[in-house]
């Protein structure tokens, strides 16, 4: 009996499962880092907190948003959001256990796309590795339910739908519906929905007219549905009269493509900017284009005339399908990987952060796409030359080369852990400063308890102030509650001016440390809140220079009070009169 175990164990020891087992580690690893790293956030701060006081508004009574709580967010998020705190609350613990699963839910759709786009486990566990090690690095995770995370966890979702369900009209449905929910979160992911495009060629090919017009009509019902939870949403949240607003905004700051001079340029400065910070060579994308143009001219695929513009896209397409060895789901995966650069691209998400989240997806699903066909031929040449794992260990080398992140990733992925798992992180300051991310309670719970449910209070400079309003229960002044935001258009600042000096604030928690706002241009262009506290308010002896954490920094903070001595119209007038230095 125990030989008849032993066999059976050493029959599913194969080179497949093996890898498989080598994937599940990873994603545990990489599930495991983020987690050691948000497990020591003991409060919503930063960008999270301002996202958040936009779904919490309504359940603490203090705005709704984007109508008394003023930030970009897409309704999207906020309704999965509000969601989530409806079902399991807004504790730290239940926030923690949010961000996990969306990172679980990202990294096994990623792995299940993979599996079904590569079929070389080769390929398959280098590119896999490379995604873990830098999807999950601190530099892409700095940021705790970041939009981009929550954007591409839906829009794996998608395309998992998308290349797994069998059945034509719940294909399109589940995956619409997804990628259209991925785009209410983020507006980077609005293009992946072109990865459904193969599919409804596949449809007019394959069927009969009305039949194909009927499925394509019943597959719309799942963004229609998306669209009506939202609606839902807003009106519950009383966020309608304020989104209109937000989405008017939101257009005119697209950037249109141009030429496609222009869009290739930009897609190449986005490879560029991802390849120099997490890779090490530049031109991935085309180098592979023309390999695969080169390996394609050999198998006779190029042979198509040019007709007319359409016919010809439809039949190239077709073409390529048929002869040049890529399938539905390989053109499908090439698609969602453009479209999320062209969202990028079209929204000018560059930077080295959390919006490298949908860049380091689309790139490595596009560049595994691309290397199919050359690694096919290297496999195809090594058959009669090499054993299978001889030619194996060559191919992983060569890609390992060709893939993997900077050398200082790896440290760093390892290093978090290494520091948790041995205790050292609360041996060395610096990287429990880094590391354990908390703020103070006793200041939000103090405004609480001297303030009542009709005053508002004002945390003016700053972006991470959200976590004021959250903590104290208190609304602020004006619903343009980010500075660094309001002071880039116009028509927001006058509108904070009139909405604070209407209602100026009964409390007012001031950073003496702000670096990231110029506070003259403030006082000049906006409200000179330093010569208001000379005149109008006393500072509260308790919370003089208190020492106070921000994103893991401390800086001292003063806490004013309205003076006592004055009422509410003396102090209103007060406060108007030296809102500006003569």
């Amino acid at each position: 009996m125990c030989q008849n175990f032993l066999y059976e164990i050493k029959k599913r020891i194969t080179f497949n499962n093996l890898i498989f087992l080598c994937e599940l580690t990873l994603l545990f690893l990489g599930v495991l880092a983020t987690f050691l790293q948000y497990g020591h956030y003991e409060k919503l701060m930063g960008n999270s907190a301002s996202r958040f006081l936009l779904v919490l508004g309504p359940h603490l009574g203090i705005g709704r948003p984007y109508t008394d709580l003023w930030e970009f967010v897409p309704p999207g998020f906020l309704t999965v959001a509000n969601a989530w705190v409806v079902l399991f609350g807004w504790s730290m613990i239940s926030l923690r256990f949010l961000q996990i699963t969306l990172l679980l839910v990202a990294g096994t759709s990623f792995l299940l796309i993979i599996k079904k786009i590569f079929k070389t486990s080769v390929l398959e566990l280098v590119i896999f590795t490379s995604f873990v090690t830098i999807f999950y690095s601190p530099i892409l995770q700095s940021d705790m339910l970041s939009i981009e995370t929550f954007g591409i966890a839906f829009a794996l979702l998608g395309l998992v739908s998308l290349l797994y369900i069998e059945k034509p009209v719940w294909k399109l449905a589940l995956s619409g519906a997804l990628f259209f929910l991925a785009s209410q979160m983020k507006e980077t992911f609005t293009f992946s929905v072109l990865a459904l495009v193969p599919y409804y060629v596949m449809l007019l090919k394959r069927y009969p007219k009305l039949s194909t017009l009927r499925t394509i009509a019943l597959s719309l019902l799942g963004p229609f549905l998306v669209v009506i939870l939202i609606i839902i949403y807003l009106q519950w949240s009383g966020g309608w009269l304020g989104y209109g607003q937000i989405l008017s905004y939101k257009i005119t700051r697209v950037q249109p493509l141009g030429s496609i001079g222009s869009v290739v340029s930009r897609i190449r400065y986005v490879e560029s900017l991802f390849s120099e910070n997490f890779l090490h060579w530049h031109g991935y994308i085309s180098s592979l284009i023309v390999l695969n143009l080169m390996i394609a001219y050999y198998f006779k695929l190029l042979t198509i005339k040019a007709g007319r513009s359409v016919k010809a896209s439809y039949e190239f397409l077709i073409r390529i399908k048929t002869n040049g060895g890529f399938t539905w789901i390989d053109i499908s995966g090439i698609l969602f990987s453009v479209g999320i650069f062209l969202g990028i691209i079209m929204y000018g998400q560059y930077s080295v952060d959390t919006r490298q989240i949908p860049v380091v997806t689309a790139f490595f699903i596009l560049i595994g796409v691309l290397l199919k066909a050359p690694v096919s031929a290297f496999n195809k040449f090594m058959h009669r030359r090499c054993e299978m794992l001889l030619t194996s260990i060559i191919l992983a080398i060569v890609l390992i080369i060709f893939v993997s992140p900077q050398v200082r990733l790896f440290h760093i992925f390892f290093h978090q852990i290494k520091l948790h798992i041995s205790g050292e992180l609360y041996k060395n300051k610096e990287s429990k400063r880094f590391y354990v991310r908390t703020s103070t309670y006793e200041v939000t719970n103090y405004i609480f308890s001297r303030t009542s449910t009709g005053d508002c209070i004002l945390n003016p400079y700053g972006w991470e102030v959200a976590e004021t309003y959250i903590y104290s229960r208190r609304k602020p002044c004006s619903r343009h509650f980010l500075a660094n935001l309001m002071v880039q258009e116009e028509w927001q600042i006058e509108e904070y001016k009139k909405q604070v000096l209407d209602n100026p604030p009964v409390a007012i928690l001031y950073n003496t440390n702000i670096i990231d706002l110029d506070i003259k241009d403030f006082a000049k262009k906006v409200i000179d809140y330093e010569n208001i506290l000379k005149h109008c308010y006393s500072i509260d002896n308790q919370y003089q220079k208190f020492p106070y954490l921000i994103s893991g920094a401390e800086t001292k903070i003063n806490l004013y009070w309205k003076r006592e001595d004055m009422d509410d119209k003396q102090f209103k007038s007060c406060f108007n009169k030296y809102a500006y230095k003569n």
